[in-house]
C-alpha cells in the first residue's frame, strides 16, 4: 500500500509519514501541489493525503488533478481548517474524507483503516458542518416544493401586499397597495418592494 503525503509544513509531513511507516505502509511525502502531480505520473499510490492551505496550489485545486490523472486514487484531507468553506470544497472537489490535524494522533490510524476501505472518514467537527448544510439544504428544498405546488385556476389568485419605493418618496409612508396575482400558490405569503431594499 503506498500513500502520496502533500503538505508544505515540515513538521506535519514528518508526522504523517511516521505514522505511515509504524503501519507498514510506503510514503512518498512531497511539499506542494505541483510536485505531487508530477509524483503522480511517476509512480502509483493508493491513497493520496492532502492538505489544503498551501501556496501557489491549495488542496481544493489539486483534488481534481488528482482524480484525473487516476481516477481510482483514494483522497484523504488532512487540514487544520474546520470552517463550513474549506470543508465543503474540498468535498466537492472530490476528496473522499477529510480529518483535522488536531486529531491526528487519535484519528489518523482509523481514518486511514476507513479510507483504504473505500470508506469515507471524517472529524466530528467535519461531520457536524457537513450535516448543518445537509440539513439546510433539505429544509430549503422542501421550502420550493412547497411554493412550487399546485397553481391557483386561471383568473384566480391571492392577495400579495406590494410596497412601493415611490409611494414613500411620495409621502405615504408604509402605505401599500393589494394586488390579486393569478397563479400564485395558496401557500405563498409574499411582501414585495419595488426598487433596492436599502437593508439588502
Amino acid at each position: 500500500m503506498r500513500f502520496l503525503v502533500v503538505d508544505d509544513s515540515y513538521e506535519d509531513r514528518s508526522l504523517v509519514e511516521r505514522v505511515l511507516k509504524r503501519k507498514g505502509y510506503r510514503a512518498t511525502c512531497v511539499s506542494s501541489g505541483m510536485k505531487a502531480v508530477e509524483a503522480l505520473y511517476s509512480e502509483r499510490f493508493d491513497v493520496a493525503l492532502v492538505d489544503l492551505g498551501m501556496p501557489g496550489m491549495t488542496g481544493q485545486e489539486l483534488i481534481p488533478l488528482l482524480r484525473q490523472a487516476d481516477p481510482e486514487l483514494r483522497v484523504l484531507v488532512v487540514s487544520s481548517f474546520d470552517d463550513r468553506r474549506n470543508v465543503l470544497s474540498a468535498l466537492q472537489a472530490g476528496a473522499d474524507g477529510y480529518v483535522l490535524k488536531t486529531e491526528l494522533g487519535d484519528k489518523l490510524g482509523p481514518a486511514l483503516q476507513e479510507v483504504i476501505a473505500g470508506q469515507s472518514p471524517m472529524s466530528g467537527a467535519v461531520g457536524a458542518i457537513l450535516l448543518k448544510h445537509l440539513r439546510a439544504k433539505l429544509e430549503t428544498d422542501q421550502v420550493v416544493e412547497m411554493v412550487a405546488g399546485e397553481p391557483e385556476p386561471e383568473g384566480e389568485g391571492n392577495d400579495v401586499e406590494v410596497q412601493s419605493e415611490s409611494a414613500n418618496q411620495a409621502g405615504m409612508g408604509a402605505a401599500s397597495q393589494r394586488k390579486t396575482v393569478p397563479g400564485m400558490p395558496r401557500v405563498t405569503l409574499a411582501r414585495i418592494k419595488l426598487g433596492r431594499d436599502p437593508q439588502a
